[in-house]
């Protein structure tokens, strides 16, 4: 399997290169059937989709940097899964984990890009941070990213009224708002206007979107974790920890 992986790896642009035709090609062939079947929200996702992979071969040309082949094909995996399988396949409501690992698979993707600029940083002498600073910077770069990816998604549902925070029914809540604090064994809700016309009787109690966004901020800690580690042994020993330079930007 080792040996396997090395030859895999031996030829970075055939083999980045080779997925990201095959991804197009698949995206392309989604869009034309979509347009057929007049879905305009699939094709829209279908044209993000197509313009986001493009975007690594984009930053490497502008910026002149080499985006190692392990990196490259996560990001053009990640991108294929969050917009085609899970915009447009509908994996988010067929695979209730699909989305947390795609924030978990996020939270470690913007670890190693914040490392990856740090790294690119204390390179050019431009400035000089030990081993455990360049694991901060990619901690803090993949948390605040997942913090505003969680604005956004707020924002959505308040501004355009869907359900991207996705609610989900709870048996018990805690509130200072409400006598006891803490409500246990909630069988059903029922919702009245202001006339006290009924509106709505369903099972359980809604929560709003505030598990989602904690449990997706929670895997994206762990993503980010699980890099800042493997970045931190990389920064102290480059040698030792080789495998980590697969996922770190470097200049061309």
């Amino acid at each position: 399997m080792i040996k396997f992986w090395k030859k895999m790896f031996s030829n970075t642009d055939k083999v980045s290169t080779a997925v990201f035709i095959i991804l197009r090609i698949v995206v392309i062939i989604c869009l034309i059937l979509e347009i057929i079947n007049g879905n305009m929200r699939n094709v829209l996702d279908c044209v993000i989709a197509y313009i986001l992979l493009i975007l690594p071969i984009a930053l490497e040309k502008i910026f002149k940097i080499n985006i190692p082949v392990a990196f490259e094909i996560c990001i053009y995996t990640f991108i294929f899964m969050a917009e085609m399988l899970g915009g447009v396949y509908d994996f988010y409501d067929l695979f209730p984990w699909w989305d947390i690992a795609l924030h978990t698979f996020w939270g470690f993707l913007c670890a190693a890009f914040g490392f990856s600029l740090a790294y690119l940083l204390n390179k050019s002498k431009k400035m000089t941070l030990a081993p455990f600073f360049l694991a901060l910077s990619g901690f803090c770069f993949s948390m605040t990213s997942g913090v505003i990816w969680e604005f956004y998604e707020y924002g959505a549902d308040h501004i355009l009224g869907i359900d991207s925070q996705r609610d989900e029914y709870v048996n018990n809540i805690n509130s200072l708002l409400l006598w006891p604090k803490k409500i246990n064994n909630i069988s059903y809700t029922v919702v009245y206007d202001k006339d006290d016309k009924e509106l709505a009787k369903f099972d359980k109690y809604i929560d709003i979107g505030l598990n989602d966004t904690m449990s997706d901020m929670l895997v994206n800690f762990a993503g980010a974790i699980t890099f800042c580690v493997m970045g931190y042994l990389y920064a102290r020993n480059e040698k030792r920890y080789k495998f980590v330079g697969l996922f770190v930007t470097k200049k061309e």
